[in-house]
């Protein structure tokens, strides 16, 4: 399976992993699995950079290997921290950044399936 997606481009993958949802929506895991299983070494942020959703790439991994009880899952998650910290950093407006990570965000779910969480701005000395 990772050969079938060594040469796709993000947007390619971004389907790849969509239809690896709609595998495991149907019930059917096992093609899901096969399907991630090319995504995997795509999970940072390069990987997934010029996306329409980047987000859903891995969350998509992650569900699909959790429903498998496949232990790649964890490093699915620790990736997806990973790209989650990358694209707050990437946000100099601390309201903007909470705001990428709220309820309604698009990477919503990633951050819920993740463990997500940012460490506290540290105070400004003299406080």
């Amino acid at each position: 399976a990772e050969e079938a997606t060594k040469g796709l481009d993000t947007v390619q993958r971004e389907c790849t992993a969509g239809l690896a949802a709609a595998a495991l929506a149907q019930g059917d895991v096992d093609e899901a699995v096969s399907m991630v299983e090319g995504l995997l070494p795509w999970l940072d942020a390069r990987g997934v950079e010029g996306g329409v959703d980047p987000a859903q790439v891995f969350v998509a991994c992650v569900r699909v290997l959790d429903a498998a009880g496949d232990p790649r899952a964890d490093d699915a998650r620790r990736a997806s921290r990973s790209y989650l910290a990358e694209m707050v950093g990437r946000i100099d407006n601390p309201e903007l950044a909470a705001r990428y990570l709220g309820p309604r965000a698009p990477a919503a779910t990633l951050v819920a399936l993740s463990g997500f969480t940012r460490a506290p701005e540290s105070e400004p000395p003299g406080r």
